[in-house]
C-alpha cells in the first residue's frame, strides 16, 4: 500500500481483495433478511448459554458479597427470548441506506455497542 498524502476521491482500494470485500458487502446490503442455518444458530445458543452462566455466577457472587442486592443486570435471556432464538435472521444494515423498517434495528445495534464497548 502506498503512503498517501491525502485520501483519494471516489472508490479506491488498496488491493483487489478489498475491492472484492466491498463488492460482496454491497450485494449483501440489497438482500432481504436470511434465516440463519442450524449450525450457526447452535453456535449462537452456546454463546448465549455461556453468557447466562457467567451472569448467574456474577449474581451469586453479588449475593455473597456486601454489595447492594437491589441492582440486577438484565443481560440474562428470558424464557420468551429463548423461543425467539430458535429462529434467527441475518441482514446487513447500513445507515446510508436505512429504511423506515430497519432504522429501529440500527438504533438498537448502536445501543448494544455503546453498552458493551464503553
Amino acid at each position: 500500500m502506498d503512503d498517501l498524502e491525502e485520501l483519494p476521491k471516489g472508490k479506491w482500494f488498496c488491493r483487489t481483495d478489498c475491492e472484492r470485500i466491498h463488492y460482496v458487502l454491497q450485494k449483501l446490503l440489497t438482500k432481504e433478511a436470511e434465516t440463519v442455518d442450524d449450525d450457526e444458530l447452535t453456535f449462537v445458543r452456546e454463546k448465549q448459554k455461556d453468557k447466562e452462566e457467567k451472569e448467574k455466577e456474577k449474581e451469586k457472587e453479588k449475593e455473597e458479597g456486601d454489595k447492594d442486592n437491589n441492582e440486577k443486570e438484565n443481560n440474562v435471556i428470558s424464557d420468551e427470548d429463548k423461543d425467539i432464538i430458535s429462529e434467527m435472521k441475518f441482514v446487513l444494515l447500513s445507515g446510508k441506506n436505512a429504511t423506515r423498517e430497519n432504522r429501529p434495528m440500527l438504533t438498537q445495534t448502536i445501543n448494544i455497542f455503546h453498552v458493551n464497548l464503553l
